[in-house]
């Protein structure tokens, strides 16, 4: 159910001219409740199913997920900006040949 509303607000945020602060602080409120569930569930060290991290464990591998994210970001903006150079190189081999 969740997931089918903050679907809902990105095809919003790029179909609709939706204010974006109004989108963000929807997104906010829907992913609320599960960020806290995953806060308890990560500290939490009298469930059998939870993963007792302490706040410098969270941190880290809070970090490791935001560092993995912004290469895979970087990654996609340099192919996104070479793409149109290669297209160019094979264009002016096809005309040479």
């Amino acid at each position: 159910m969740i997931g089918a509303l903050i679907a809902a607000v990105a095809a919003a945020a790029c179909f609709t001219n939706i204010s974006r602060v109004l989108l963000f602080w929807i997104a906010f409120v829907l992913t609320r409740p599960s960020v806290r569930r995953s806060a308890i569930f990560l500290r939490s060290r009298s469930q059998k199913a939870a993963l007792a991290c302490t706040v410098g464990s969270s941190a880290v591998l809070l970090a490791i997920l935001v560092i993995g994210i912004l290469m895979t970001l970087v990654k996609l903006r340099w192919q996104a900006a070479l793409e149109p150079a290669l297209v160019l190189e094979e264009a002016n081999a096809e005309a040479e040949a």
